[in-house]
């Protein structure tokens, strides 16, 4: 995965729990057990509505799924449960919110470890091609560039002799 799609997925992960974190954070609990909002919460279940899908995907995108093994504790039915796609319905089957927040992050721990792996190769070859100047595309050391690395232009040397087999000119 590219540095820069990790970092926005990663992004979008950690804004999606903070407002999440929020609406949680504005209900409460009635006599029944039932979850009720103490503000008008309308804007920010919207906000999480339109995230959802694109956190689903995120996860998946790294193999990692966001469902659990239900029982039903009074019918006794068994089934998978995606903790995010049934966020606000958590309560109704008796499934702690706590999970869904461990299941987020997870997923933020794990973009955060190839955010963290993907800068480290990008730095890699940032090095790479400073101390090896002749690999960004300068022709007129590229013969000494052949004594110096025969092992890395090994296929720049095969493509440049189709080139000039075939009448072509130039790098391509």
């Amino acid at each position: 995965m590219l540095y820069w799609e990790c970092k926005r997925r990663l992004g979008q992960l950690r804004q999606f729990r903070e407002v999440v974190r929020s609406y949680f954070q504005n209900t409460t609990f009635d006599t029944m057990g039932r979850r009720h909002a103490v503000t008008d919460l309308s804007e920010l279940r919207k906000k999480i509505n339109v995230m959802i899908p694109e956190v689903v995907r995120s996860s998946f995108k790294i193999g990692n799924s966001l469902s659990i093994s239900y029982t039903h504790p009074g019918y006794g039915v068994t089934g998978r449960i995606n903790v995010i796609e049934n966020l606000f319905s958590l309560d109704r089957q008796q499934i702690p919110v706590s999970k869904a927040f461990d299941y987020i992050d997870r997923v933020i721990g794990e973009y955060d470890f190839r955010n963290w792996n993907a800068e480290v190769r990008n730095q890699r070859r940032v090095r790479i091609t400073q101390r090896r100047p002749d690999r960004v595309g300068v022709d007129a050391d590229a013969e000494e560039a052949e004594k110096r690395y025969p092992w890395a232009t090994y296929n720049d040397r095969q493509a440049r002799e189709r080139r000039e087999k075939n009448g072509l000119s130039g790098r391509s």
